[in-house]
């Protein structure tokens, strides 16, 4: 597809979910008897935002955490993979727990993309932030894809992305045409090349947003950020390591 093209795409899906798709999910809220919930797209500038945001403030009924607002946020993209994916059943906690009561859910089934891709993802996420110039780089809310990279890294869905040929490149190709970051120059997207390892002049901030993330939102033993970084640095090591055929 052409940038034309990409543009063009983006600006009917971008009014399709503010102008059709938003309305529906509303009334569905809205018959549902939700009254203290509130959802809202997020407002942008631009005609052609992708992804659109949507934002389902609910009541808090807990102690309020500021590092989790009481939001539910909804990205809904049109440039998006899909494929690897697998069809999976979900249902909320309360439906988990107390089954067949009156109030508990029942499960959907749901596409969901497959550990492998989003382990690659991750991967290129990061490598890309790190090319970029200093002061365009970010640090909030992104040590969570050093924790996930962990703790994917010795399962068998690392072992799947790390040595297929064809899932490696397709990312690497669709990122480069359809979300490219300027200045990016996507052939140093090889195994050989890539860095997941936060640079020394920001360690220190990255090292302070994932002990927020620790105080905040993971509730079960998490390693220290020393010990992360060296399971990081071995992961790259790894993936610097592996023999793919890289063709861009």
């Amino acid at each position: 597809m052409s940038g034309a093209q990409i543009t063009k795409l983006r600006k009917e899906f971008n009014k399709y979910i503010t102008e059709k798709f938003f309305k529906l999910l509303q009334n569905q809220f809205d018959d549902a008897g939700f009254d203290n919930t509130k959802v809202k797209v997020r407002q942008t500038k631009s005609t052609d935002t992708d992804p659109v945001v949507i934002e389902i403030n609910y009541p808090v009924l807990t102690d309020k955490i500021e590092y989790l607002p009481s939001t539910v946020v909804i990205e809904i993209g049109c440039r998006s993979l899909i494929e690897p994916y697998t069809n999976k059943q979900f249902c909320s906690i309360m439906g988990k727990f107390y089954e067949g009561k009156e109030f508990a859910d029942k499960s959907i089934t749901i596409p969901s993309v497959n550990p492998e891709r989003t382990f690659l993802e991750k991967i290129f996420l990061l490598h890309e932030e790190f090319m970029q110039k200093e002061e365009k780089q970010r640090v909030n809310r992104l040590s969570r894809h050093l924790f996930d990279l962990e703790r994917i890294m010795d399962t068998e869905f690392a072992k799947i992305a790390l040595s297929d040929l064809k899932l490696y490149n397709k990312i690497v190709e669709h990122r480069k045409i359809f979300t490219k970051i300027s200045h990016i120059d996507y052939s140093n997207h090889s195994p050989d090349k890539i860095n997941i390892i936060p640079p020394k002049n920001v360690l220190s901030l990255w090292e302070k947003d994932y002990e927020i993330m620790q105080n905040s939102m993971i509730y079960n033993d998490s390693l220290p950020f020393e010990k992360l970084l060296e399971r990081i640095k071995e992961l790259n090591k790894r993936i610097n390591d592996i023999s793919l055929q890289f063709f861009l």
